[in-house]
């Protein structure tokens, strides 16, 4: 059936833009964090992520905002 053909394209082609926007915004979760998901420092202006980034904090008009500045790890080291 044709109608039936065009339908399951038409699906793929939804679920395929759907993916692409939940890839995008997961990508700006990252990249511009929730201040919910952060751990701050004490005096607030800059935070960590569960990932390891960490962020500092950005004022955009009245709108504050906290960006990623690259990731952070430790590491032991043996010092011989």
């Amino acid at each position: 059936n044709m109608e039936g053909i065009k339908l399951v394209r038409q699906m793929w082609t939804l679920n395929q833009g759907m993916k692409e926007v939940n890839d995008k915004l997961n990508f700006a979760k990252v990249k511009e964090p929730d201040s919910n998901l952060l751990r701050f420092s004490n005096d607030g202006d800059v935070g960590l992520t569960k990932e390891g980034g960490v962020c500092c904090q950005v004022n955009k008009g009245v709108v504050m905002e906290y960006h990623i500045l690259g990731r952070f790890s430790i590491v032991s080291a043996n010092h011989d």
